[in-house]
């Protein structure tokens, strides 16, 4: 015990040494490579790195995320950068199957494998995905025991495998199970144990772990989480009663309002009201108004404010812009956010996602009119004095050449001018500048929305999957067109054929006659003599008169 004890403590001792010399090491990779070397291991994994590899030695990815462990790391750049279209289990079966340069040797064993499992949401990975480490798994099985204290522990540690040691997950799955089968609704009969008391031992249970035993980072989070979602739960149950509550006095009251579009009865907290403050609609009204005007008519799109829709007199009044983003679904508010923002830049300054609304505002390059406006004009301008020299050029040619060159000179003149007249530099500097701006901004864009985080091409407006091609469905579209056409063509050959094997039959067949009274005949079996009914004897092939005999 006492030389293993003070092996690794001298290995440990070499491991700073070798993070000394490179930080960014991986010291499970210096670990391996300390057990080759017994005298000078510092200084042979050093030349080792140094001489025989190049200076290249496997190093710790970068976390992304706060209390992110190296295996997380390690699986978000495999998962998102470098194999978007890759099983998320196949890649965790991977990286537990190495000790350390988990990136290097997994892409190493998918490209010489050739093929994956595919999963189908490409590029994205949810935290439930992610690696857990021993602390959680052994705190999130016991939160869950004191969770559902009714569910027996086997079942728990079920649960938990089946979705990757999530806590809330399986937390949702346990609670929509119930009380656990048969046997355990018998035994809450007579241990009178009531459905009250198990629903509210989670959150009483979670709070007391949750505060005294629970280290994790990530399982503290979504017990936050999960208090959270209860809290937002009550808070809407309370806001429905109010609401019922609120209904019954009005109505008891005789005070409900109605609704200046639908004319129907409503208490005062489920009307709005235009700026001027003489006219009320209820939320149904405006939703319908909007979402007609947004994707029906398209009469709000790019407007900056929504007037009022009364219809018994004329309103000069707005609905503010609080109140629309209150009563709107999220969708649909930013839908109506898009659609001003459409209108406010053009297109060539926007770099739009491909999956999503979302796009970004191009500040590379300047604005495309005010650079044609003051490039054209320096252009025309220096065209113009190119001009002028070249005719003063012109005169002193006339004095001192002769009139061969004179007239050599006025025909280059002549072309020039003809060119500067025909030159269209608008289209020109169009072509420059959509060159210049794609080399400033490069031809991949990452999207910005948490919910897409999709990879889009530039060049070609579609989302990048792996190795990427650009117009790769229209080639493939093409390349099945001309497919196509040659089957046709081959189709139309064989009918052809056939056409004209079927006219050469009939044709032959049609030879098929008595020579002396024409008379069509065939025969089915026997000799090649045959007798026609005019009494005329030939041989069946060559027709030839063969005589009686």
């Amino acid at each position: 015990m006492k030389k293993s004890a003070i092996k690794k403590a001298i290995d440990e001792q070499h491991v700073k040494q070798l993070i000394a010399l490179f930080p960014k090491g991986d010291p499970e990779y210096f670990q391996s490579c300390l057990e080759h070397y017994i005298e000078n291991p510092v200084e042979n994994v050093t030349e080792k790195i140094v001489v025989h590899l190049g200076g290249h030695y496997p190093q710790l990815p970068i976390p992304t995320q706060a209390h992110e462990n190296r295996l997380n790391a390690c699986l978000r750049i495999l998962a998102l950068d470098l194999f978007p279209d890759c099983d998320i289990s196949y890649l965790r079966e991977l990286i537990f199957g190495f000790r350390y340069a988990h990136i290097e040797q997994v892409v190493d064993t998918l490209l010489s494998a050739g093929k994956w499992p595919e999963r189908l949401n490409y590029g994205k990975l949810d935290p439930s995905q992610e690696i857990r480490s021993e602390r959680y798994k052994s705190q999130a099985q016991i939160q869950l025991i004191q969770d559902f204290p009714q569910v027996w522990k086997s079942s728990v540690r079920a649960v938990l495998a089946e979705n990757n040691w999530d806590y809330l997950l399986s937390y949702d799955q346990l609670k929509e199970m119930g009380s656990g089968g048969f046997w355990n609704t018998l035994r809450n009969f007579f241990f009178h144990w009531s459905s009250g008391s198990s629903s509210s031992s989670p959150s009483s249970s979670s709070s007391s772990y949750s505060t005294q035993t629970i280290t994790d980072f990530n399982l503290k989070q979504q017990l936050k989480a999960l208090r959270q979602r209860g809290i937002d739960l009550q808070i809407n149950r309370d806001e429905n009663l109010a609401h019922q509550i609120n209904l019954i006095e009005y109505t008891d009251g005789d005070q409900l309002i109605a609704c200046g579009c639908c004319y129907g009865d409503y208490t005062f907290e489920s009307l709005s009201f235009c700026s001027e403050g003489n006219h009320a609609f209820c939320h149904t009204c405006l939703v319908h108004y909007i979402s007609e005007g947004l994707f029906g008519q398209g009469e709000l799109r790019g407007k900056p404010s929504i007037q009022c829709i009364s219809s018994t007199d004329e309103c000069h009044g707005s609905f503010p812009t609080s109140v629309l983003k209150k009563i709107l679904p999220r969708d649909m508010w930013m839908a109506y956010e898009n659609s001003l923002l459409d209108g406010s830049m053009e297109d060539h300054q926007r770099i739009q996602c491909c999956a999503c609304e979302y796009f970004e505002l191009d500040e590379s390059t300047k604005p495309l009119e005010s650079t044609m406006i003051y490039a054209s004009k320096i252009i025309q301008n220096v065209s113009r004095w190119i001009m002028v020299v070249e005719s003063v050029l012109l005169g002193f040619l006339f004095l001192y050449y002769s009139t061969y060159c004179i007239l050599v000179s006025l025909f280059l003149l002549s072309l020039q001018t003809v060119f500067f007249y025909q030159w269209d530099i608008k289209n020109d500097l169009e072509i420059a500048y959509q060159r210049v701006s794609s080399a400033r901004r490069g031809t991949l864009f990452r999207c910005g929305n948490i919910q897409c985080n999709t990879l889009t091409c530039l060049q070609c407006r579609r989302p990048v999957r792996g190795a990427h091609t650009c117009w790769e469905k229209e080639t493939d579209g093409l390349r099945l067109y001309v497919e196509k056409a040659m089957a046709d063509a081959v189709k139309r050959t064989v009918s052809i054929i056939y056409f004209i094997l079927i006219t050469v039959l009939f044709i032959y067949f049609s030879l098929l006659q008595c020579p002396n009274c024409s008379l069509s005949f065939q025969k089915s079996y026997g000799c090649n003599k045959i007798v026609c009914k005019c009494g005329y004897a030939m041989c069946y092939v060559c027709r030839k008169d063969i005589g009686k005999g």
